[in-house]
This record gives structure tokens, sequence and C-alpha cells, in this order.
């Protein structure tokens, strides 16, 4: 990776430790990014996949984000392996963002995928700003 590839990764994991510390400052809920994010893989245009564990409302979450200066949010609803969820998708600067609004009992299953049930890369607040 060059340095300016390594600057971009940098941006966009402050960029998802700024929408995670918003959020669960805002609910009293606990953050998560899943994925490829997590691992500071992003191809082309970033897309960050947060968890947000708090009984949020989705127009709550929506109303933080554009708080941030984040894009018009759309509205989804998934089937996860817990039952169904509510996904808030915005984006900001050509960086997409996704909420997915989990259940604080959901907490222990983190690591797996949320739709398939497989392991999966994820990092805490507080391992992004330990990590760097």
């Amino acid at each position: 990776m060059c340095s300016s590839d390594l600057e971009s990764v940098a941006e966009t994991l402050g960029l998802a430790a700024q929408c995670m510390e918003t959020l669960e400052r805002a609910f009293g809920g606990r953050t998560l990014v899943a994925g490829r994010g997590a691992r500071g893989q992003f191809d082309g245009g970033a897309e960050l996949h947060l968890r947000l564990y708090a009984r949020a409302d989705p127009a709550d979450i929506a109303r933080v984000l554009d708080e941030l200066g984040m894009d018009e949010p759309t509205f989804e609803t998934i089937e996860t392996i817990h039952g169904r969820a509510n996904r808030v998708r915005t984006a900001i600067e050509g960086t997409v963002v996704t909420v997915l609004r989990c259940m604080p009992e959901w907490w222990e299953d983190r690591t797996r995928d949320i739709v398939t049930g497989r392991p999966t890369a994820v990092r805490t607040l507080e391992e992004l700003r330990r990590d760097g």
C-alpha cells in the first residue's frame, strides 16, 4: 500500500470512530465496525458497516447522522440471525455509512456476520482508538 492509500484508510477509520463515538454518546449503547472495514480494507469507494447495539429508533439514528453532516438517509429492514433489524444508510464525502440497529442482547454474537452467522472481522471503538 502506498502512503496515500494508508492515509485514506486512516481517514475512513477516523470517520468510523467519529460516528461510533457520537452514536454511543447519543444512545448509551455499544458500537462496532464490521467486515472488511474492520480489517482496514476498502476498495474504490469506501463503505463502513457499523452496528449500534441499543434500543434506538431508526429515525433518531438518522437525525444523529444528519447532525454529523451526512446525506439524506434511506431506511431498510433486513433479516438477521436474530430476526428483523433496521438499517440506516447514508453517505458523507463519497463514503457510504450503514448503521445496523442491533438489540443489546445480540452483543454476545458480535463476531458473527449478522445475516449469515459466519465469523467476521469486527472492531469496537476502543479497538479503533488503540490500534490507531
